[in-house]
């Protein structure tokens, strides 16, 4: 069935009831992990029931109003009662999020999330903290690891601006925590240095253990989250890299979880993962670098890795140094450099998608603008026609914003050509602060959806 129609409201509708449970359980198990813990306070009053008021719009005073509040709902923590109770009434005052913006609306809302907390209190600049692992031990205590992170000059408590991440992984694998240590402190000297470059955080982890599947990956993801916490990341600026066991890393969790990075930077490294989990890499740029005397095996991989991207016409640039298995400071300049100029590719217009070889990225339905359960699908976004075409088979929902799509305009949602659904949507904010309390993602902006079932 589908669901949809020229209407002026998002197309919110078309759940089954089975579907609907299965998401509301799996809301419920990411918002125990979310960086964002004021905003999942607020984020059930986003739910988009049929009993709801409908959206309004707001005068120039209300309107005001809401971008003086809205920092205060989503990140004033400890404000004492009194006031707390004093912006929870001028929130509802407002609509409660239930709000139809404007285009130039929209943008200053995505500026506010995207700069994220104004009420940031961590004063140190170099910080070591536990990270959870998500795994635990038999008696149902959660495993962390220690993480280092080094935030540029730039930053200020409270200044209220976002700085781009760099998560660089060690080498190994490490079997005990000393050479864990040791790889960490070797990682973060080598990049320290680009915070002030680059005006930047760094965040070198000690990671115990020899594999690179979901407790890996859910470690890495708890990484970017602390340091958001403390000190507001970029989430449109984060790079993953990694040095020998740490580039295998980053080619075993980068490519199925490509809609969370701006850029990959793996070195020195002998895995090829395969076609399929490479291809995931279609919107997401690669500097890959081998030492040309490395073991012959090593070098041999990288090769073919180089082999399989250029055969996927895939944006990717990739260095055999003159050397073995050494770090390669000067290529690490070199990367330095190009991460400075590359975001994330949120809002590609072409997305290819397919099966990862390590499961790293469980049960989400989300890439990039896409929600599905379909493993392997193809989708495209014309904006000069204003239509979505995808050969997705069974439901989808399409995430809209005014990067992807020109939301004033009717929007036509095509399978293989053949039209599901054209109409035209609102852009809400509910919408928009749902699903960065769903993510965890504050740049994930997008502020209308359409829901194919």
């Amino acid at each position: 069935m589908i669901h949809g129609g020229a209407t002026r409201r998002p197309v919110m509708v078309g759940s089954t009831a089975a579907r609907q449970t299965r998401r509301a359980l799996r809301g419920l198990s990411q918002l125990l992990v979310l960086a964002l813990l004021p905003v999942l306070a607020v984020a059930a009053s986003f739910a988009l029931a049929e009993d709801e008021p409908p959206p309004r719009t707001l005068d120039a005073a209300e309107w005001k109003a809401l971008v003086k509040v809205l920092p205060q709902q989503l990140w004033l923590t400890e404000p004492g009662p009194r006031r707390r109770l004093r912006v929870d009434a001028r929130w509802e005052a407002l609509g409660s999020g239930r709000v139809v913006l404007t285009k130039k609306q929209a943008a200053r809302v995505g500026e506010i999330l995207r700069n994220g907390s104004p009420f940031t209190t961590q004063k140190r600049r170099d910080v070591l903290i536990d990270v959870p692992t998500g795994a635990f031990d038999d008696d149902g205590n959660e495993e962390t690891m220690p993480v280092r992170i080094v935030v540029t000059t730039k930053y200020k408590p409270g200044c209220g601006r976002s700085f781009p991440l760099i998560v660089t992984c060690h080498g190994g694998p490490a079997g005990e925590m000393g050479m864990a240590t040791e790889g960490r402190q070797t990682q973060m000297s080598l990049w320290k240095g680009h915070t002030s470059t680059l005006h930047c955080i760094v965040a070198a982890p000690a990671l115990v253990g020899g594999d690179h599947g979901p407790r890996e990956q859910q470690f890495l993801a708890n990484v970017v989250d602390a340091a958001d916490r403390l000190f507001n990341v970029d989430r449109d600026r984060v790079m993953l890299t990694g040095h020998s066991w740490g580039g295998i890393l980053t080619w075993y969790l980068g490519p199925p979880n490509a809609d969370r990075y701006a850029l990959l930077a793996p070195f020195i490294c002998a895995v090829n993962p395969g076609v399929d989990h490479l291809a995931n890499l279609r919107n997401l740029p690669v500097h890959h670098v081998q030492g040309k005397r490395d073991s012959k095996w090593i070098v041999e991989t990288g090769r073919e890795r180089r082999d399989v991207l250029d055969e996927l016409g895939y944006d990717h640039t990739y260095v055999e140094a003159n050397g073995g298995h050494e770090t390669f400071g000067t290529e690490i300049a070199k990367i330095a450099k190009a991460f400075a100029d590359r975001r994330r590719q949120l809002y590609a217009s072409e997305l290819v998608r397919r099966p990862e070889s390590r499961g790293t990225r469980g049960a989400s339905e989300l890439w990039y603008w896409m929600r599905t359960d379909e493993p392997s699908f193809t989708a495209r976004a014309d904006r000069e026609s204003n239509t979505i075409d995808t050969d997705v088979e069974d439901w989808f929902e399409v995430l809209l914003s005014d990067e992807l799509l020109d939301l004033d305009r009717p929007i036509t949602v095509r399978r293989r050509g053949d039209v599901l659904w054209t109409g035209t949507v609102e852009r809400r904010l509910d919408v928009m602060l749902a699903h960065v309390a769903e993510t965890g993602d504050r740049a994930r902006i997008f502020t209308a959806k359409i829901v194919i079932d």
